[in-house]
């Protein structure tokens, strides 16, 4: 999470080789690296400084060094049958943690679930509770993330509502003032309207439903939790970019912008989504794959070729960098030992069955073997290693 340099590059991979140590220096990303071992993450330190504040373009950590975020989403508190989840959820984020290196898990939790009973859902919440209790007995961060999409078992809301308010006056005050426990306020608003920035920052009415800004939301979650939690708000549009955030900034303290570049394979794609805004506020890139999935664009120009590009940038530009999902056609072929997927030989799209079967897995936090996907999950799981704990 901190932005010291250790050690030598050298030094670094002669350490990985003979010792498996996970410490790493700060170096550029390079695609030559040699394999990271599964399981070699090196263990959070308890007194490991947290989040204190923003500054400027930066998050700051309580000894007033930048920190960089780097994680992986999971999502099984998102769907309709959560509790025949929670177990597969502990597992994803126990992996995330101690095997991938990352240095926070971003927990997809529905504000439909968590408000199906009057004035909750306390079954619910306890979930949430106990899966975030996990993450933080390994000194990692936690995004809580507003997640409204279809899986959850409703039809998604293009943007936040009176229903998100409540579902943070609910969740938020349970981690008031805890800097561990980040609030991502709304997952991948999709208002499509003719002012689309002007809707997602302070509401309106589209299709004949009221939606409350991102402004608004902000300020209602301030109010359940004081100030002391990092918030994330996202661009609209899916979260695909930040360029209208310049002229819509959203006041508040405490404040980082999020962005999921899916789709996004080159250095001008970057640079005019979030990059240019990354020079004066802070960006995470918080949900972000590739592999041979046919969705997200994933089947587009060779990642081997861009991958790497694509990580130098952000660690140039010190943006986090989160992922999704531990779900085997995506990141990992498996959920047995969550071996990472790879790239070789020529990158092609799965054909059926097997893209069925991914399709299964990503829409049901399922846990159907696809040894044969090709994916990014060692490029990000080395990323990560180098990284996240250094």
């Amino acid at each position: 999470m901190k932005t010291r340099c250790c050690r030598s590059a050298v030094a670094v991979i002669g350490a990985l080789l003979a010792t498996a140590s996970v410490s790493a220096c700060r170096a550029s990303h390079s695609s030559a690296q040699p394999p990271v071992p599964v399981g070699r993450c090196s263990a959070p330190d308890p007194a490991n400084p947290v989040f204190s504040h923003t500054s400027g373009n930066r998050l700051l950590d309580t000894h007033g060094r930048v920190m960089v975020p780097y994680g992986i989403t999971v999502f099984g508190l998102a769907l309709r049958d959560w509790q025949a989840q929670e177990a597969q959820d502990r597992r994803q984020i126990t992996a995330a943690i101690t095997t991938w290196c990352t240095s926070y898990v971003r927990l997809m939790v529905a504000p439909a679930n968590l408000l199906s009973a009057t004035p909750y859902n306390a079954s619910y919440l306890a979930a949430v509770r106990s899966e975030v209790r996990l993450a933080l007995s390994y000194d990692n961060d936690v995004i809580l993330c507003a997640q409204t999409e279809r899986w959850s078992g409703h039809q998604p809301a293009g943007g936040p509502t009176q229903q998100t308010v409540r579902f943070w006056q609910v969740l938020a005050p349970a981690y008031d003032h805890n800097p561990r426990v980040w609030f991502d306020v709304f997952n991948e608003p999709r208002l499509h309207t003719s002012d689309v920035w002007g809707t997602w920052q302070d509401g309106g009415t589209v299709a004949g439903r009221e939606y409350i800004g991102m402004q608004q939301l902000v300020t209602a979650v301030r109010a359940a939790a004081g100030d002391t939690n990092l918030i994330i708000v996202e661009g609209p549009l899916a979260a695909e970019a930040l360029s209208g955030v310049p002229s819509h900034r959203i006041t508040g303290t405490n404040l980082a912008y999020a962005v999921h570049p899916y789709g996004q394979t080159s250095h001008a794609d970057w640079s005019s989504s979030f990059g240019q805004e990354a020079g004066t506020v802070p960006v995470l890139v918080d949900e972000w794959a590739t592999s041979s999935r046919p969705k997200h664009g994933s089947c587009g120009p060779d990642p081997g070729a861009w991958v790497p590009a694509f990580f130098d940038y952000l660690h140039a530009k010190q943006i986090g960098l989160g992922v999704w999902g531990m779900v085997p056609g995506v990141l990992v072929t498996n959920t047995a030992t969550f071996t990472p997927t790879r790239l070789a030989g020529n990158f092609t799209c799965l054909d059926r069955p097997e893209s069925a079967i991914v399709s299964k897995n990503a829409s049901s936090n399922g846990a159907h073997a696809v040894p044969q996907a090709q994916g990014v999950g060692r490029l990000v799981q080395r990323y990560f290693l180098r990284y996240a704990r250094s």
